[in-house]
């Protein structure tokens, strides 16, 4: 079964068929799921894939069990990129410690040097159940990073608010072996 890509017409038109392609028994990570299309994140080691597939095609296992405090602790990285977010349990009964770098690689400027912004986070919690929830403040403004902890992945969402224009974290992350 072969991915389908989003452009204008897509998914249906033959003309949206992608080279990627899953075979049975590969796993996905699956987001929103319209018009009889699901979307779908596949990943190897080596390579990942996003696209649209026949949602008749995708089984969805609900029974996901809450993982463990080993299960969040370590550091974690998107496919792509250098962001990293590192979590730690100073004490076996204690909240994680949980801190993130990220950075965006833009152009150069106009005396030829790279542009880049840097983002941080860091903070204390307790997971509920599948979520982690980072806060640095209760403004609006400061920094807020939500964690998902899914298949053994953490899909991580923040509010725009971490550090420098364009920096974010929102990416699916692995831990580092």
């Amino acid at each position: 079964m072969h991915f389908r890509d989003d452009a204008v017409g897509c998914p249906e038109q033959e003309s949206c068929i992608r080279r990627a392609y899953l075979v049975n028994g590969d796993r996905l990570l699956v987001g929103k799921e319209t018009d009889g299309w699901a979307c779908a994140w596949y990943f190897s080691s080596k390579r990942e894939f996003v696209g649209w597939l026949p949602a008749h095609h995708v089984r969805i296992d609900h029974a996901t069990p809450v993982p463990k405090a080993g299960d969040w602790i370590g550091r974690w990285h998107p496919i792509a990129g250098g962001n990293s977010i590192l979590i730690t349990q100073p004490s076996p009964d204690g909240p994680f410690t949980v801190e993130g770098e990220a950075m965006w690689q833009g152009g150069l400027n106009s005396y030829g040097e790279p542009i880049v912004h840097v983002g941080a986070f860091s903070g204390h919690a307790r997971p509920s159940d599948d979520l982690l929830k980072i806060s640095e403040g209760d403004d609006e403004y400061d920094c807020q990073v939500t964690l998902q902890h899914v298949a053994g992945n953490l899909v991580v969402t923040d509010n725009s608010h971490c550090g420098g224009l364009n920096v974010r974290f929102d990416d699916v992350y692995r831990k580092s072996r």
